[in-house]
C-alpha cells in the first residue's frame, strides 16, 4: 500500500513543474488550432458543394433541353 501512495504522490508533483503547465498549454492550444482549420476545411466544403448543387440546378435544365432538340 505505501507503494501506491508513492505513485499518487509522483503523479501530482509533475503538476507543479511550470514547465509541464507550459506544454500542457501549448497542446491545449495546437489542439484548437487544428479544431479551427477542421471547422474551416468543413464550412469551405459545405459552401463549394451548395455552390456546386446551385449551378448544377439552373444549368442542368437548360443542358437537357438542348440535348432533347439535338436529337
Amino acid at each position: 500500500m505505501a507503494e501506491h501512495s508513492s505513485i499518487g504522490e509522483s503523479r501530482s508533483q509533475p503538476a507543479a513543474d511550470p514547465r509541464l503547465a507550459f506544454v500542457y498549454a501549448e497542446a491545449v492550444r495546437g489542439l484548437q488550432h487544428q479544431q479551427n482549420v477542421v471547422e474551416s476545411l468543413n464550412t469551405r466544403a459545405g459552401n463549394l458543394i451548395f455552390a456546386t448543387a446551385f449551378v448544377s440546378s439552373l444549368l442542368g435544365g437548360r443542358a437537357l433541353l438542348l440535348a432533347i432538340t439535338r436529337v
